[in-house]
């Protein structure tokens, strides 16, 4: 009985360590928050130019407020890029290339002089409407990205935890 207990008790230490390695082995990569916190704030002031222009319909392309557009679409690209959330960070690429591709259409059209037309128009209000999906997506992975930010918080606070444990020869074993 004696030598089974001390088997049973060397493979729960083998296998705890093994555990814990695999957690550092998958990454437990912090995301800095705060950048991601400041680059969405910048959005919202690219934002705010970005609508006025979409309302002036007959407003030329290659200003401020296309640059505005586009900026806002490469901080959204950025963000997902940061945040380490792969299905997230995907919805945010595809929408973002979706809206890309309204905003050239858009740029084409005005540039022929139609952005008053009912075409310009409805594009117009469909980029904005995008515009706003775009920072919808953004502000739900900031918000799962400090959520995982925090498990990984909590997961380093439990290995540390482990770590001197493992390594104190009188810690009880067990439930």
């Amino acid at each position: 009985d004696v030598v089974v207990g001390k088997i049973v008790e060397a493979l729960l230490d083998i296998i705890r360590t093994l555990q814990m390695t695999h957690l550092i082995a998958n990454g437990l990569e912090p995301v800095d928050i705060m950048e991601l916190k400041r680059i969405r704030e910048n959005m919202l002031k690219k934002l705010e130019i970005a609508k006025k222009w979409l309302r002036d319909y007959p407003a030329p392309t290659k200003g401020p407020g296309e640059l505005a557009v586009r900026s806002f679409l490469s901080d959204a690209l950025d963000i997902a890029d940061k945040s380490g959330l792969g299905y997230l960070a995907e919805i945010i690429r595809q929408r973002v290339k979706q809206c890309t591709g309204n905003t050239d259409f858009l740029c084409e059209i005005r540039d022929n002089n139609l952005g008053t037309s009912q075409e310009g128009i409805q594009k117009s209000n469909l980029i904005e409407r995008e515009l706003d999906d775009i920072l919808a997506a953004v502000d739900e992975a900031i918000a799962k990205a400090e959520e995982l930010q925090n498990l990984r918080d909590e997961i380093n606070r439990l290995m540390e935890d482990a770590h001197e444990w493992l390594a104190d020869p009188t810690a009880h074993t067990g439930p």
